[in-house]
């Protein structure tokens, strides 16, 4: 068993597990009540909830990890209160293994919407592209202000100087285009609107 003294939540908190991955945290009540993990020792599924005892309703995190790479492909959130899940990130990669989308089709039984994120980078894995389509198409043909959809809706596009610096952030709407720029100096770096 472990005991954990600097986490202030709750005093004590006790953590326990094998092969160095909890399977249980507890305070004056329970946080994780128990967890799976794959061959590799990635989270497969965490059981959340108050108390193990019967009558107690639990919400559970399921994650699915993509072979032969061992990213994160899928993190779904369910409870025993809900007939639907109230979560369900679905995770898409370059060849680099930077996040291309990260996806979640749950609308919270029809009182939300469903969020598309896409990001696209340059040749140096730097960001240059994040927005958010009103459908899980990433190309970049719908990359425009009258195709955000979403809870949040945004479109943000980032360029950079020779040197790698962030130089300009241009936020997309349909009222049209804000860019800021960044300068840097050996001190401080700059914002301007």
């Amino acid at each position: 068993m472990y005991q954990l003294k600097c986490i202030k939540i709750q005093d004590p908190l006790y953590i326990t597990g094998g092969a160095k991955v909890p399977t249980d945290v507890a305070g004056l009540s329970g946080y994780l009540l128990g967890a799976a993990y794959s061959e590799t020792g990635r989270p497969q599924q965490f059981t959340l909830g108050t108390s193990t005892a019967a009558g107690t309703k639990k919400a559970y995190i399921t994650n699915t990890w993509e072979e032969g790479t061992d990213r994160l492909k899928q993190s779904a959130v369910t409870d025993q209160t809900h007939n639907y899940e109230l979560q369900e990130l679905n995770y898409g990669y370059d060849d680099a293994g930077n996040v291309t989308s990260v996806t979640d089709p749950t609308t919270l039984g029809g009182t939300g919407k469903a969020d598309n994120q896409c990001f696209a980078y340059d040749g140096h894995q730097r960001l240059t592209e994040a927005w958010t389509p009103s459908t899980a198409d990433c190309s970049a043909s719908g990359r425009t202000t009258a195709n955000l959809g979403g809870a949040a809706p945004y479109w943000t596009s980032y360029r950079y100087t020779d040197g790698g610096l962030r130089s300009t952030e241009t936020s997309h709407t349909v009222t049209g285009d804000t860019t800021t720029g960044r300068t840097a100096t050996a001190t401080a770096l700059t914002r301007t609107a």
